[in-house]
């Protein structure tokens, strides 16, 4: 191995000189082609973003020099879990765990990466042990403290996860999504808050970047929380305004692509797709994000028969690969993508995400799939699984829209900091809600927020009866169920059912104003769903 270009090589990962790196990785293992080290160099330097290469074939050759290698193995689960193939992303990186025993040879950066691809992968339990032996190892290393508190904050342990990202922050006062996260996990109050640290951290952050949004957001919620609205708002303007300028969005596409299913997937067309694959296991939940999808998802998962599988990109995944497949290979757009999708062999795409789901489902009789942006597919989720439960979660349109605004998702969401683009993305999304509820008639349950915070049991055994499960008493103590969630909601739903985010849009209605004009030109009611 040449030590030394291997040294530099990663040097120009660090620096982001992708090309360099590239290229000289690309000669290391010209040169020198039966190193395992410098074909997973290689495939590290692919996988990056802006590279993006299929990384498989070079970490695939690395393995095939060195079978046992502990980071290569890691590294391929990393490929496989990017490629979309979660369960064997996930057979890789249990097998590198199962290797030792004794939690004695993994390095604390394998273990790192193993503990992403299992977070990635749902298996939160497995990610956070990964996380913790790292820190174990590194106990000053605000990266693996980072990943660990927020695995922390998954699972229920919010003292813990505050704790932890309290050291990432002391560790690194300048880290704004330790702070961010930090501020999501609880109620501040008057006297115990991060305000005036935050505003600190604000002062040396460089303007216009992901740290300024970061602190403003986190600013926002803490202010909320202290009753100051009209300051929060201000900072959480101040952030989306950011977060917008560095994006390339444009909403037309998405209504047009909404218009679009609607008019592919019409009723005629839908009586002639025969059925799909039988099955009873998938319970969907979908809608849009922060509309109680989460607090449902708990509730239904609290049953003993039922698993929350988290939010899986499975559906997508499986119909993009079998569209493509069945176009020779090409590289579909969108437009493309959504005619090709109504020519799709259904009882295929049916079986298939059932089995990309394994080995996390099939140990209990059902799983619930909760991925919010599933309401796309809505009519096809019904055509390829007709015995699956759809469950569609509505809320007051302010107040799903506000509580969307104010929330910093990563990569998911781009319409979400413009209030022009979020009132054109909601009115495209109802019409769309409208359309399959007109086409498949009572094959999904509308779900009002608002109605199962205001009557939690009645709502709740209707839910539980749609989905076919006998009542269980426990699915009203939904707040005690232990099961992990990653979802923005985390830490409210585990407080029980609560009415404080009920019209809470109106501390803003001066400011939400142009987006209240917005829904109310294209007829839609205000005060419910």
């Amino acid at each position: 191995m040449n030590r030394q270009a291997v040294i530099g090589i990663r040097a120009q990962l660090t620096a982001g000189k992708l090309n360099q790196a590239l290229q000289a990785a690309q000669r290391l293992t010209a040169a020198e082609p039966d190193s395992a080290e410098h074909w997973l160099l290689l495939s590290e330097v692919q996988i990056q973003p802006k590279v993006s290469i299929d990384a498989l074939p070079a970490v695939r050759r690395a393995l095939e020099l060195d079978p046992d290698n502990e980071r290569c193995l890691a590294h391929l689960a990393s490929c496989l879990l990017l490629a979309g193939e979660f369960s064997e992303a996930q057979a890789v990186a249990t097998r590198v765990l199962k290797n030792d025993p004794n939690n004695t040879s993994i390095d604390a950066e394998t273990l790192d990466k193993l503990g992403n691809v299992l977070n990635g992968c749902g298996e939160l339990g497995l990610a956070h042990d990964c996380f913790a032996r790292a820190v174990d190892m590194c106990p000053d290393s605000p990266h693996y403290l980072f990943n660990l508190a927020a695995l922390q904050r998954a699972l229920g342990k919010m003292k813990e996860s505050e704790a932890s990202f309290s050291r990432v922050v002391a560790i690194r006062p300048d880290d704004s999504a330790a702070h961010l996260a930090r501020s999501s996990l609880r109620t501040v109050s008057e006297s115990d808050n991060h305000v005036e640290e935050l505003e600190n951290a604000l002062h040396r952050v460089t303007p216009n970047s992901n740290a300024e949004i970061r602190l403003c957001f986190a600013l926002a919620k803490e202010l909320e929380d202290l009753g100051d609205h009209a300051r929060s708002f201000g900072f959480l303007r101040r952030g989306s305004d950011i977060r917008r300028r560095r994006m390339d969005y444009d909403v037309d596409a998405d209504v047009e692509a909404m218009a679009q299913i609607a008019k592919t997937f019409s009723a005629d067309r839908m009586n002639t797709i025969k059925s799909g694959y039988e099955t009873d296991e998938p319970i969907f939940i979908l809608g849009l994000p922060r509309t109680g999808t989460t607090l449902v998802e708990r509730i239904v998962s609290s049953h003993s028969f039922v698993f929350a599988a988290g939010e899986l990109q499975n559906f997508a995944i499986e119909l993009i690969k079998i569209a493509q497949r069945d176009s020779g290979g090409t590289r579909l757009n969108r437009e493309q993508l959504i005619a090709r999708s109504a020519e799709l062999d259904y009882h295929e795409l049916g079986k298939r995400y059932v089995d990309s789901t394994r080995p996390r489902t099939g140990r209990q009789a059902r799983f619930i799939d909760k991925l919010p942006l599933n309401f796309l597919y809505t009519g096809l989720i019904h055509k390829a699984l007709p015995g699956a439960r759809i469950i569609h979660l509505t809320r007051q349109p302010m107040d799903a829209c506000y509580a969307i605004y104010k929330t910093l998702f990563q990569q998911v969401y781009p319409f979400s900091y413009d209030l022009t683009d979020l009132g054109r993305y909601y009115i495209a999304y109802r019409k769309l809600m409208a359309h399959w509820e007109n086409v498949l008639q009572d094959r999904f349950l509308n779900v009002s927020y608002e109605g199962l915070i205001g009557d939690q049991e009645r709502v709740s055994r209707e839910i539980i009866s749609f989905c076919g499960l006998e009542w269980q008493e426990q699915c009203l103590d939904f707040q005690n169920n232990k099961k992990p969630t990653a979802t923005a909601s985390a830490s409210q739903v585990r407080q029980g059912i609560y009415t404080s985010s009920v019209e809470r849009w109106r501390y803003y209605e001066f400011e939400l104003a142009p987006l209240k004009e917005l829904l109310e030109g294209a007829g839609l009611a205000l005060d419910h769903w």
